[in-house]
């Protein structure tokens, strides 16, 4: 199951636990917290390794259903790992999460 992570900046929160499901599973998961559990923000952050994994999906289902602008980094070695991951920033289309909500009958607190 994602979580939804309070960073030091109110308006920008990370995504964590993207490689526990499927990119259609962590969206709908994202958006019922995003609306109903005081999660929401201006951007949505979260990360992964460079290659075609559960990141990059996300990414790709994000852009798909048109829930806003990501902008992708360049891969860098994490020194923890060894992997190589990138980092990619969501811009949240509040009004066409929204929409996605009603479309996947996600019951989301109206503010």
């Amino acid at each position: 199951m994602i979580t939804i992570e309070r960073t030091n900046c109110c308006g920008f929160k990370e995504i964590d636990n993207l490689c526990d499901g499927t990119a259609e599973q962590n969206l709908k998961e994202t958006c019922e917290q995003f609306f109903n559990d005081d999660n929401d923000a201006a951007f949505l952050f979260f990360t992964g390794v460079s290659k075609e994994g559960y990141g990059q999906k996300f990414k790709k289902l994000i852009l798909k259903e048109k829930l806003g602008e990501i902008t992708e980094t360049k891969a860098k070695r994490n020194p923890n790992s060894g992997n190589k991951i990138k980092a990619w920033i969501w811009a949240v289309n509040k009004t066409k999460f929204k929409q996605y909500a009603k479309r996947n009958k996600i019951t989301i607190d109206e503010y």
